[in-house]
């Protein structure tokens, strides 16, 4: 939005620029003073008409001042097709959006995220720690910023549902347990722990007894939610470079309707000439010489 601000306002400032120097120099031409002895009769065309009009749609300016000029289609056609990937882009970075906003509902849980952040938090060597309540702030709606921090924060993993089942025992159905690894324990200052990781509940056979699973490694469908979101952005961006390019493409057809409107008035005014010749005419039944001027125009 701030790169279409800006555009817009450089556009303005050069239509105001090149439409004033245009009329000074139409202004400054001998053969439209008034006291030219000649009458130029053509359809002078505007320039802000013609900036204005490509302004509000690429090539209407262009056709304004010449319907068989090229440009008067080009810049339409540009236009169409930004149009096209710019919708095209916003549309499937919707779907994707929908899709992963799903796959978060089916496999993300509010209530496994505070049943293993309290465990955590309760955890004896975490006192006085930074891990506390107001370290975990997850929203309690379905917020755009509850889909964003799932993926984007570590301290939210323990929602989803393939860490749950790897990483935590239900014991009695209220209670569980979780086998966690911390950095800095050996430092005695509470602010130097941090959370590096978990060992599976059930880990695989060969696991080495000092094996842990990294938080960034641990949930596949973390990690595939990260991915979806990637792809929704990715498709955004895109879109957003498609309107980028569309104000450049009003700016442009601006700027080069001027041109044409001045190519177009220039060239008419080229046409008119004054040429004197020398006649003959029979007058008085003599045949005189008779200075004539021809004009076209």
């Amino acid at each position: 939005m701030k790169k279409i601000i800006l555009i817009s306002i450089i556009c303005l400032f050069i239509s105001g620029i090149l439409s004033a120097q245009i009329l000074d120099d139409l202004s400054n031409d001998d053969f439209l003073s008034k006291d030219s002895i000649v009458e130029v009769k053509y359809q002078q065309k505007s320039a802000q008409k013609a900036m204005l009009y490509s302004a509000l749609f690429p090539g209407a300016g262009q056709f304004y001042v010449n319907k068989k000029s090229i440009m008067a289609y080009v810049y339409p056609i540009i236009e169409i097709s930004l149009w096209s990937v710019y919708i095209s882009d916003f549309s499937k970075g919707d779907d994707v959006t929908k899709k992963y906003k799903k796959f978060a509902d089916e496999h993300y849980d509010r209530a496994r995220q505070t049943k293993v952040q309290n465990n955590f938090i309760n955890h004896p060597s975490l006192a006085n720690s930074i891990y506390s309540t107001n370290h975990f702030r997850l929203d309690d709606t379905n917020t755009q910023h509850f889909y964003e921090d799932i993926g984007k924060y570590n301290k939210y993993i323990f929602g989803w549902e393939d860490w749950y089942e790897k990483y935590v025992r239900d014991i009695n159905g209220n209670n569980i347990e979780c086998i966690w690894v911390f950095d800095g324990l050996d430092t005695l200052n509470p602010s130097d722990i941090v959370w590096i990781g978990n060992r599976p509940i059930n880990p695989p056979e060969g696991y080495g007894a000092n094996e842990y699973d990294s938080p960034d490694k641990a949930s596949e469908m973390r990690k595939q939610y990260i991915q979806m979101r990637k792809n929704a952005e990715k498709h955004y961006s895109s879109a957003d470079n498609m309107r980028f390019l569309l104000a450049a493409n009003h700016l442009v057809s601006s700027i080069e309707a001027f041109r044409a409107t001045n190519k177009y008035n220039r060239n008419a005014l080229k046409t008119v000439s004054i040429q004197p010749t020398i006649e003959t005419t029979v007058f008085n039944n003599q045949i005189t010489p008779i200075l004539s001027i021809n004009c076209k125009f």
